[in-house]
């Protein structure tokens, strides 16, 4: 998800993105994963047992608070996740579809055209060379 993310800053904001995307953000992102997962999975070991030899049940007590882990389990591991990663891909694809269409009618007159909206062009191109076919198709490059 936090990839996504990413690629969302780089695409979305190209001249931004060294200012917002740095490796102190990084460290903090990855600390704040770490944290969060720690704190996440103590409820999972406390209500956890060991039925029979080996075989572990989770949430063996049933009571509101194993129903709120529950649903808090599945909202964090599947309904937040692919709303996030849909959303930023969909501006993504919008994203690119606006600025090559920018690109497309200005062909003709490269002279107008800003040092700026080429390196955004370029970027947006090599961006569609290395992941387009690998995310958009299945295919691998």
């Amino acid at each position: 998800m936090f990839m996504t993310i990413d690629r969302f800053i780089a695409v979305c904001f190209p001249f931004k993105a060294k200012q917002i995307c740095t490796p102190r953000k990084a460290k903090i992102t990855v600390a704040s994963i770490l944290f969060f997962t720690l704190i996440y999975t103590v409820p999972q070991y406390l209500y956890a047992r060991v039925v029979g030899k080996n075989t572990c049940v989770a949430l063996v007590i049933h009571s509101k608070l194993s129903t709120i882990v529950s649903w808090t389990g599945v909202v964090l591991n599947s309904f937040l996740p692919f709303s996030i990663i849909l959303t930023l891909n969909g501006f993504i694809i919008h994203t690119f579809k606006q600025r090559s269409a920018f690109f497309e009618r200005n062909a003709t007159d490269k002279a107008s055209a800003s040092d700026e909206n080429k390196v955004i062009f370029l970027c947006l191109y090599l961006h569609k060379v290395k992941y387009g076919l690998k995310d958009y198709c299945g295919c691998s490059t």
